[in-house]
């Protein structure tokens, strides 16, 4: 048989990454080359690679572009959405568990609600090794902050009589409404009114799906009639 070089050579190489390249290049490989011979005796060499980058991730589609706001006992703040792009994002030089990935807001920052509902857009950035970036926007939703008012009918002289009418805006379904006060500590149980009232001052409490709490305070009085006295004169004879 006849014998070849390589038959009697072994190459073997290590490669690294430098940590600050040359201007203009994203990195730069560092490739050592070993052949070493039957012998023993080896030679070196190095090969240098500098990499440039200037293409940006690329973020498909497919994932929820609105989502709800956390919310924890009727805190709300920015949810995690950096997961939710990541598994989206590919990139032609860096692994997508290696992607840099920003949100602005930031996660857990806090959400003021307001009388109406919101859509609040989040920038998520995603950026490479070389430094390129792509963003989305995902829009979070917030429901508006709960309200509840109210609308007393006063008793009348027939007593126990009286009745609140209440209003719910804004908060979350799931919602429990308590009157205490006056004559009465009801748990409403469908309607919208609590009726069989005396006169006295009652809170509505109610609590929705989140935790959140609103009251309002009422007074029902007794309502005062005014009687009618008439008198019919009769001729006497």
């Amino acid at each position: 048989d006849e014998i070849t070089p390589e038959d009697l050579l072994t190459l073997t190489h290590t490669e690294t990454q430098t940590v600050n390249p040359p201007t203009g290049a994203c990195y730069q490989l560092v490739r050592t080359y070993t052949v070493t011979d039957q012998c023993g005796f080896s030679t070196t060499f190095t090969h240098k690679i500098n990499v440039v980058d200037d293409v940006a991730p690329s973020i498909g589609s497919g994932y929820a572009t609105t989502v709800e706001a956390t919310v924890r006992n009727c805190a709300y703040t920015y949810p995690d959405l950096r997961e939710i792009i990541r598994e989206h994002s590919t990139d032609n030089c860096t692994a997508t568990d290696d992607l840099i990935i920003t949100q602005s807001p930031a996660q857990g920052a806090p959400i003021t609600q307001t009388d109406e509902a919101q859509t609040l857009p989040v920038t998520v950035t995603v950026k490479d090794a070389c430094g390129n970036t792509s963003t989305k926007n995902i829009d979070v939703t917030v429901p508006a902050a709960l309200t509840v008012s109210l609308e007393p009918e006063n008793e009348t002289c027939a007593g126990n009589d009286g009745k609140i009418n209440y209003t719910i805006a804004g908060g979350t379904a799931g919602y429990t409404v308590v009157l205490s006060g006056g004559s009465a500590n009801q748990t409403a149980t469908g309607t919208n009114t609590f009726t069989g009232l005396e006169a006295g001052t009652y809170t509505v409490t109610v609590t929705d799906g989140n935790n959140c709490v609103a009251t309002a305070t009422a007074t029902i009085t007794i309502e005062q009639i005014t009687p009618t006295l008439t008198i019919t004169a009769q001729s006497q004879t």
